[in-house]
């Protein structure tokens, strides 16, 4: 469809040769047939992949909106440049871009080669050029060079739209400045996985692993109501052989791998990793560690801390100087039941991740400050013993979510979390990512776990090392379990 005479047709959607192609079926389709136009560039960047070009060549074309979006922002004469098709389309594609947005796509690798196809757009446009601009059948040549360069060596792979709203342009951008700017996001699950994904099954694995995981050394036990005991948390359950297989999707992108003594051989792309990896600007990532915290009712919540991991070597580390912000883990938290204060949601303080994304904040005394922000063991511990210690870590915010929404924070994020003292669990299914990258590749969850279940580890003789707590920073009452209970 196109614009003539200022007017817009009204081809239907399901009408469009996009459709009849295939195309809206790949990205995901559109209301009207104006949304479908000012998709275009999702549109123009499928069917050049599905012709075989480079994927850097779609990029371009997708890129362009984009580029539209920055430059109404950046340049307020930018907008009356514009031509009456592209302003109306600018309100569906999201309108100019907001400061953070602005400033997350001014680190985009291809942000220069955006800009100028946006201006070539835009100069093509002009009526004296009628005559001048070269004829379609002049770029044949080339077009012909780049896909025999591209398809030689390669098979042509589309790259689909995210099936994820919460991946899409443009509010992708947002999603990725506010990480950027705050430490931290929040998404419902209806944004973050596909409509089609069973979440019920993850429910069912969560129930199950409990029942099936009380021997597992990383496995921890707590008092609850009337003196009962509660597990409190299970780790390192990646490559447990009966895993439900729906739980693996999500924890793991498909491919033909070994965690553990687990061969993992599934063809899913798992949403979870495609949403860390897009806060990680496309970088790959990797699984460090697995876990389900229950809080039956009357068990405990977690002091403040930050997770720092004391039991790994040569891990990079914070050089403010620099610019440098050290070995950093994406924390996803998934509200596997509804969160709220009374039964002890997660409470984070974005206002001091802020001032602190390049240090370990102290507890109060030289013998604290030594240990008290790690993820391991600390001798002759004297603060902290309460939930309300180290308040100095806030201001805290409450982060109330219903079942599956999903919470991200680096592990630089101050957190803590309350009592449940309802009477229904609160649990939360954990999977903590890092960027390979940034570790030359390292397989940081066997290096992790080898020392926590190895000689004195942690979880060497059961939960005994902590109390039979899952870390220092719990508040509750541990029950010690030993590897011979």
């Amino acid at each position: 469809s196109g614009v003539a005479g200022g007017s817009v047709d009204i081809v239907p959607p399901e009408d469009s040769l996009a459709t009849q192609m295939g195309i809206m079926a790949t990205i995901g389709s559109a209301s009207s047939a104006e949304e479908q136009r000012a998709r275009h560039d999702a549109v123009g960047a499928a069917y050049l992949q599905m012709n075989g070009f480079p994927q850097v060549v779609a990029r371009m074309a997708q890129g362009h909106v984009q580029a539209k979006r920055y430059l109404t922002y950046k340049d307020a004469n930018y907008y009356d440049q514009l031509s009456p098709g592209s302003k109306r389309t600018l309100a569906f594609q999201g309108g100019p871009m907001n400061f953070e947005e602005a400033n997350t796509f001014e680190q985009e690798p291809l942000f220069e080669l955006f800009l100028q196809v946006r201006k070539w757009d835009e100069a093509a446009k002009q009526p004296s050029l009628k005559t001048k601009v070269p004829t379609f059948e002049t770029y044949i040549p080339l077009l012909r060079r780049v896909l025999l360069m591209e398809n030689k060596d390669q098979q042509v792979v589309i790259q689909p739209e995210p099936s994820a709203p919460a991946l899409r342009a443009p509010g992708v951008t947002a999603l990725i400045a506010h990480w950027l700017e705050e430490g931290y996001v929040k998404i419902p699950r209806k944004q973050w996985l596909p409509q089609e994904f069973p979440w019920s099954e993850i429910k069912k694995s969560v129930t199950h692993l409990e029942r099936t995981t009380r021997d597992n050394p990383a496995t921890t036990f707590e008092r609850g109501n009337n003196d009962s005991v509660v597990t409190s948390r299970t780790e390192r359950f990646a490559d447990y052989p009966y895993l439900n297989p729906t739980l693996r999707s999500l924890l793991l992108d498909g491919s033909h791998h070994t965690v553990g003594s687990i061969e993992i051989c599934h063809d899913k792309v798992s949403p979870l990793l495609q949403l860390v990896k897009t806060l990680n600007l496309g970088k790959s990532v990797s699984l460090f560690k697995e876990k389900i915290n229950y809080k039956y009712p009357g068990a405990a919540g977690y002091r403040p801390h930050q997770d720092y991991y004391t039991n790994l070597d040569g891990l990079p580390q914070p050089d403010e100087s620099k610019g440098e912000r050290g070995f950093l883990t994406f924390v996803c938290m998934i509200a596997v039941d509804a969160t709220t204060l009374e039964n002890g949601c997660a409470e984070i303080a974005p206002e001091t991740w802020k001032r602190h994304q390049y240090d370990w904040i102290g507890y109060g005394n030289s013998n604290d400050t030594a240990c008290a922000s790690h993820d391991g063991d600390c001798i002759g511990m004297t603060k902290g013993r309460h939930w309300s210690d180290w308040h100095w870590m806030g201001p805290f915010e409450p982060v109330i979510a219903d079942e599956g929404d999903i919470l991200i924070y680096d592990n630089h994020m101050p957190h803590r979390s309350g009592n449940n003292t309802t009477p229904w669990p609160r649990r939360a299914l954990f999977g903590i990512y890092y960027d390979l990258e940034q570790v030359q590749g390292r397989d940081l969850r066997h290096e992790y776990y080898e020392r926590e279940l190895g000689p004195g580890g942690r979880r060497h003789a059961g939960s005994a090392k902590n109390g039979g707590k899952a870390n220092l920073f719990h508040l509750g009452a541990g029950v010690v379990k030993s590897m011979d209970m």
